[in-house]
């Protein structure tokens, strides 16, 4: 793209032209091994009513949205799954929808998350895989950026609380 027209949207142009059966973003301050990616694939393949999963990601910042619904031998299910290091199921995601749009940077893997398991499908964290996100990596340290990012923070956060009060419609 010209310009950064954000994460949802950017992620959804090119989901949308993928001719496979599952994606991965991975966001430019993130790494995993190709290892990590075929261990990843194999618990999708094997389990249809997985939408989203991820590895365990080692981040540098908190993960206290996440809630264990459901133990297996080789995935935990749980509630939300961060879209640093996404496996994506696309057949799922074109039945749910895509990124909501309106979400510039941040809550985008929240609320898609929320949807898939309004939808019947499951999102996991693969026990067996792991990749490294650093956060706030994927722009150019200055004090604008910092703020930029402060800003869409605490306006998707927002956001985010009040759809699922259900105080807001998702577009």
């Amino acid at each position: 793209n010209d310009k950064n027209i954000g994460y949802g949207r950017a992620n959804n142009i090119a989901l949308l032209q993928s001719k496979t059966d599952f994606a991965l973003i991975l966001n430019p301050d993130a790494f995993i091994l190709e290892n990590d990616i075929q261990i990843s694939l194999e618990v999708l393949k094997n389990n249809p009513k997985i939408a989203l999963a991820s590895p365990k990601i080692f981040h540098t910042f908190n993960d206290e949205e996440k809630i264990i619904i459901q133990e297996e031998d080789n995935y935990q299910a749980t509630n939300f799954i961060v879209g640093g290091v996404l496996f994506i199921r696309l057949e799922a995601l074109k039945k749910i929808g895509f990124f909501d749009k309106s979400f510039f940077m941040f809550a985008e893997d929240n609320e898609l998350s929320d949807r898939s398991l309004a939808n019947g499908y499951q999102n996991v964290t693969i026990n067996n895989a792991k990749a490294f996100h650093s956060g706030g990596g994927s722009s150019k340290k200055s004090l604008r950026n910092t703020y930029r990012r402060f800003w869409h923070l605490g306006w998707s956060k927002s956001k985010y609380k009040q759809i699922k009060k259900g105080k807001l419609l998702v577009q």
